[in-house]
């Protein structure tokens, strides 16, 4: 069996090899690409996946800008096979897909169109392994990079080339259909049948939203129903858009009432730009799907407005009438609602008001339905959006809408009379084109029933929605005064809840004089006061001053009493009034009682967080304003200096963010909204942030509100990069309650934001630069304290007694050069600076640099313009890290014929360590590599090196002829051509001869007919080389059969140099150890 499967693996190897041979000048019994069909069919016919792991990164190395398309779309086929097969290679592939689709990629646009497929075809399989393997790093980052393939895919439609703009709706509606579940009443057939949502929840899911998985579907199918609207669409993506979209209304029944009405506007308003030919087929094609859905049992409800549509459409009513549904089945949809509508019911009774997300209405459709109709604001400009979605109560946009459309309606056909009708058509004919559109020419049919009440209240409906789309019309006037009254009597509810009561005494006295006058005698006339002197009110006689805790007091509880008529302001819309009012109240006057003016005021704010953002952003732009000298503060002791201001803006923005912190709100709006809205961010606000960076918890959403202020907050920049890349040193936080699973990892999230960061333009300058900067650390002697601090998590006093001269060790290399090296497939321009890092390092931290910098280093393509310049301008030290470069992009490609030049030109420039060749040797001709067998074989410290140096002299081959580069006899006949100067070399050469020649290990296997053959072309050489005398003896020893000839060519040697003693000792030697059996042998 083990042979059965060398053997396998062996003609799939000799298979790709023959595909990656350059084709023969004069034609090819057999083209390459069936060299790789043979290959595939022999990995996918073992049911075990060994071969696929195999030869998974060989089948990738096709799929290159370089190769011949037809190999990258053959590439492209087996890459979807094989996910098929195994889902676990989509950690590998999502790369390969993302860089296909990199618009700054050289691949063809056949072969990214063919990517496009493929994604279509396998995002399925992708959504199935990322929701079964929600534990699982690997797959979170997988989900990630197909994430940035879905947004490279969805941009293509937009593109200009149609053939994009096609294989980028297929895509869309695989993505709709696989983030959407199933219902009761979809049509999907056997074939249809994939992996989608249906039955399943991501509430629980660790990286996957349920919520955004919604919010980009239905964003999709809107930009799809956009789209089909748009009156510039050419002809062909129209159609297949209408066939996207009636097939996801099919399989998403909830889909049909928009499809429908979208379906009945294209018809009355086709695209202008479509051909006499083309409108006739899109009819067609409408006719098609629209018979479809009449077919539909569940869209009986729609029956009248597809039948006209039909008939339009220039269908008979008998084929109307053979498509329609039977009665049973209409019967049937009715009574699994019926059913449905019951247990859903009965559910909602017992178990009370549901809260689940998967509860289905009558219709067999998901609540979610009510959130698709919402998209009906993609239709109707803002405003009547507005108006319609405030309208009727709890109703939603679409009934709305529909109201509006049919109030509009019965207005229009009360007044659709003949003399309107005339004015219309006479003021339409000076707008009328000179020759017929051939849109309405194609599209123009006989109208039979004119003037009939039906074809009136037909027309009256078109009329109807063209001015409800433009927002006017008397359905939108009217949905506009029921709105209005609904308000008003909300407010009037408000109002009459807040006014006090009046007492019954209040009353009599407002009730005015009784009418009766016979009661007279019940009521005593009150006595007239006698006059008296009028006396003048004095303020300082009549009052008394107020003691300091009484005036404190009774500001404290002036102040609460503003705070607590906030309902009062905002019902009289003089919420900002009261803002004003507290803000400066808490902000101007210095007296004893502003402190506590602030603590009321902060405690104010986080009571409700969501309302009062505003004045609390007021409140800290106020303290903003008097530190820069705007506005006037005053104390006891006149206005104070500018640093006093600046302490109390600072400890005020600290004291609301270190509350918040404190009470686990770093989670909430108002705490990112301080940090991204106040003018100036203060150095102890920072260190805030900062924690809320490091919370395990909420760690994300802090590291979210510091790249915002990056992106939004340019002068201060700098110290917010140095902070965002001090996150970089900190090790993941481990749970030992969980087994040492990673509760969070700042670094990681670091470094993904990074990335994002990257890509934006007027950032990544200065990205770069500060990274740069933090990695050029490593040149200092000793690692800096605050690094070290952060690393190893030291406590204040642990860091008090750190020492300033830290050496260097892994973990600190580690983090200062982790963002540089993670960076470098964005930005291979940073190779420059990594070089001159490493030259400036010291061995120990150079050999943790050579470590990190595998992956990075692997994601560079060869032809990098950067990597050859900086190995062109190599700084002096870092040869061993060109050297560590080289080696790793060599490792399963081909070097280029210009690495293979740089390299050269440097180990000629500054002489640098032979091993550095090793990579590139392939790109040398045969002198060169004569020339440097002797500079490996006779140097003691190659020694580890030759075996490497050999194996690949004997079985490389050349990168531009594909040719070996030497033969076994030429080797050793070069071995043996070597002059050694001195015993020690001379040692060495021996010893490495026998490598070749003994060879125990099996690594070479030169067989005694090469051996024959080069000992054959040595004796005929004279003089005869020392190291030959060695090497007979080892050949005698090792080769029994090749005694014979041996002694012969020795013997033969003698008698034409008989005066050679050295020979003549040689054939007695070899005879005194010639064995009988072995001759026969």
């Amino acid at each position: 069996m083990a042979e059965e499967e060398e053997n396998v693996n062996k003609k799939i190897g000799d298979l790709l090899r023959q595909a990656r041979l350059p084709r023969r000048k004069d034609g090819e019994e057999k083209p390459p690409i069936s060299y790789l069909e043979e290959a595939q069919n022999l990995i996918f016919s073992e049911s075990e996946l060994s071969l696929l792991d195999n030869f998974l990164d060989e089948m990738l190395e096709f799929l290159s800008e370089r190769a011949d398309p037809e190999f990258c779309k053959f590439t492209l086929g087996f890459i979807e096979k094989a996910v098929e097969k195994d889902p676990d290679v989509l950690k590998k592939i999502t790369h390969n897909l993302n860089y296909v689709l990199h618009e700054k990629t050289a691949f063809s646009d056949q072969v990214q169109k063919r990517a496009i497929a493929v994604c279509s075809n396998i995002y399925p399989n992708v959504l199935k392994f990322a929701y079964e393997r929600k534990n699982d790093s690997e797959a979170q980052k997988t989900w990630n990079m197909f994430n940035l393939v879905k947004a490279r895919i969805l941009a293509f439609i937009d593109s200009e080339d149609e053939g994009f703009r096609i294989y980028c709706v297929k895509f869309m509606e695989t993505v709709i259909l696989t983030q959407s579940s199933r219902s009761d009443f979809s049509v999907v057939t056997e074939y249809q049948k994939r992996f989608d949502l249906t039955g399943l929840s991501l509430i629980d899911h660790r990286f996957i939203s349920q919520r955004q998985m919604e919010s980009e579907m239905n964003h999709i199918f809107s930009r799809l129903i956009d789209e089909l609207n748009s009156s510039t669409i050419t002809s062909q993506t129209l159609l297949i858009i209408l066939q996207v979209s009636c097939n996801i209304a099919k399989q998403r029944p909830e889909r049909m009432t928009q499809v429908i009405s979208t379906l009945e506007s294209l018809h009355i308003n086709l695209p202008p730009t479509l051909a006499t030919h083309q409108v006739k087929s899109l009819r067609k094609e409408l006719r098609y799907h629209m018979l479809k859905m009449l077919k539909h049992p569940i869209n009986f409800s729609h029956h009248p407005r597809l039948q006209h549509l039909l008939t339009e459409l220039g269908c008979s009513q008998s084929e109307i009438e053979r498509n329609m549904p039977q009665r049973a089945e209409v019967a049937a949809v009715l009574q699994k609602r019926t059913a449905l509508a019951r247990a859903a019911a009965g559910a909602a009774h017992q178990a009370g008001p549901s809260t689940s997300k998967d509860k289905k209405n009558g219709d067999g459709t998901n609540d979610d339905s009510k959130k698709f109709r919402l998209n009906d604001d993609d239709y109707l400009d803002e405003g009547t959006a507005e108006i319609l979605r405030g309208a009727d109560g709890n109703k939603d946009l679409a009934d709305a809408s529909q109201k509006a459309v049919d109030i509009t309606t019965d207005y229009v056909f009360d007044r659709l009379s003949l003399n309107v009708v005339v004015k219309l058509v006479s003021i339409s004919l000076f707008t009328l084109p000179d020759e017929m559109p051939p849109a309405f020419q194609s599209t123009y049919t006989r109208i039979d029933n004119a003037g009939t009440e039906e074809q009136k209240k037909y027309l009256a409906k078109i009329i109807a929605m063209q001015l409800t789309k433009e927002g006017i019309g008397p359905g939108i006037t009217f949905i506009r005064e029921q709105k209005q009254q609904q308000y008003l009597a909300r407010q009037s509810a408000r109002m009459e809840g807040a006014v006090i009561p009046p007492t019954p005494g209040r009353e009599d006295k407002l009730e005015g004089p009784s009418t009766s006058t016979t009661d007279e005698d019940k009521f005593v006339r009150p006595s007239l006061p006698k006059k008296s002197r009028i006396t003048q009110w004095d303020i300082l006689r009549n009052t008394k001053e107020l003691l300091l805790p009484q005036a404190q007091n009774l500001s404290l509880m002036a102040f609460q009493r503003i705070m607590d008529n906030e309902r009062r302001a905002n019902q009289g819309g003089a919420f900002l009034a009261q803002h004003q009012l507290l803000t400066r109240l808490a902000t101007r006057y210095l007296s004893k009682t502003h402190e506590q003016f602030t603590e009321m005021l902060i405690e104010y704010i986080i009571a409700d967080q969501k309302n009062r953002a505003e004045l609390a952003l007021l409140w800290l732009n106020e303290l903003f304003i008097q530190y820069g000298g705007y506005t006037v503060v005053l104390n006891s002791k006149g206005e104070p200096d500018v640093k006093e201001k600046y302490v109390r803006y600072d400890t005020a923005l600290c004291s609301i963010l270190g509350l918040l912190f404190n009470r686990k709100d770093n989670k909430e709006t108002l705490f990112h909204r301080i940090l991204l809205e106040v003018p100036l961010v203060t150095p102890a606000a920072l260190t805030w942030l900062k924690k809320s960076c490091l919370d395990p918890i909420y760690g994300a959403f802090g590291m979210t509100t510091l790249r915002e202020m990056i992106l939004t907050r340019p002068r201060q920049r700098s110290e917010l990069l140095k902070l965002f890349l001090s996150f970089s040193y900190y090790e993941p936080v481990v749970s030992a309650e969980r087994s040492g699973q990673v509760v969070y990892d700042a670094r990681d999230n670091c470094v993904t934001t990074a990335k994002e960061l990257y890509v934006v333009d007027y950032i990544r300058d200065d990205l770069r630069d500060a990274i740069v900067e933090m990695s050029y650390q490593l040149t200092s002697p000793t690692a800096p304290k605050e690094i070290v601090v952060q690393v190893r998590r030291l406590s204040n006093e642990e860091a008090d007694l750190l020492e300033d001269d830290t050496p260097w060790d892994e973990s600190l290399v580690k983090a200062v050069i982790h963002l540089l090296v993670t960076l470098l497939p964005s930005d291979d321009s940073l190779l420059k600076h990594l070089a001159e890092i490493t030259a400036k390092t010291t061995k120990d931290a150079q050999r943790t640099i050579f470590n990190c910098i595998v992956q990075g280093i692997k994601a560079i393509d060869m032809h990098s313009q950067a990597l050859l310049d900086t190995i062109e301008n190599c700084p002096p030290g870092a040869e061993i890290l060109i050297a560590r470069i080289v080696n790793l992009l060599t490792e399963r490609n081909a070097p280029t014929q210009e690495l293979v030049a740089k390299v050269r030109n440097l180990h000629n420039k500054r002489n640098t360590d032979i091993r550095s060749l090793l990579p590139v040797i392939t790109g040398f001709d045969k002198e060169e590599l004569l020339n440097l067998i002797p500079k490996f074989v006779m140097n003691a410290t190659y020694h580890k090196s030759v075996p490497i140096f050999f194996k690949k002299l004997l079985y490389g081959r050349h990168i531009q002829t594909h040719e070996p580069l030497l033969s076994p006899v030429e080797l050793l006949i070069e071995l043996h051509h070597c002059e050694p100067r001195g015993m020690i070399e001379m040692g060495h050469l021996v010893h490495n001869t026998d490598l070749l020649l003994v060879d125990k290990t099996g690594l070479f296997q030169l067989g005694k007919e090469v051996v024959a053959q080069a000992i054959e072309l040595l004796l005929n050489e004279y003089p005869i080389s020392k190291l030959l005398h060695h090497s007979l003896q080892k050949i005698y020893e090792r080769y029994p059969s090749l005694k014979n000839f041996i002694i012969n060519m020795v013997k033969n040697i003698t008698e034409r140099h008989e005066y050679d003693e050295e020979l003549q000792k040689l054939v007695v030697k070899l005879e005194g150890q010639r064995d009988p059996l072995t001759v026969q042998n």
